[in-house]
C-alpha cells in the first residue's frame, strides 16, 4: 500500500482548525518512536500531509483516534 499523503490543498476548511504536529511531535504525544509514526503512516491507518517538499505533518484528532487508551478493569 502506498503512503497516505494528502496535500495541503486538499484538507477540507475545518481540519484547518485541528492542530497539526510534526511526526517526532505526534510520537512524543503518544509516547513512542518516530519509525512507528512512520510506519502507521505507510500502512495507510493514520493519514498524513505534506505541507511542504519534506514536511509532513499529521493531525491530532487523527492520532488520538488510532491510539486511544484502552481501560481496564481496577486491579489489573
Amino acid at each position: 500500500m502506498g503512503k497516505r499523503i494528502i496535500y495541503k490543498s486538499g484538507i477540507r476548511m475545518k481540519d484547518e482548525f485541528d492542530e497539526l504536529l510534526t511526526i517526532r511531535e505526534a510520537a512524543e504525544v503518544v509516547g513512542v518512536h518516530p519509525s512507528t509514526i512512520r510506519r502507521r503512516i505507510e500502512k495507510g491507518t493514520l493519514t498524513a500531509f505534506r505541507v511542504g517538499p519534506r514536511l509532513i505533518r499529521v493531525r491530532r484528532s487523527d492520532l488520538e483516534r488510532l491510539f486511544k487508551s484502552i481501560e481496564t478493569k481496577s486491579g489489573y
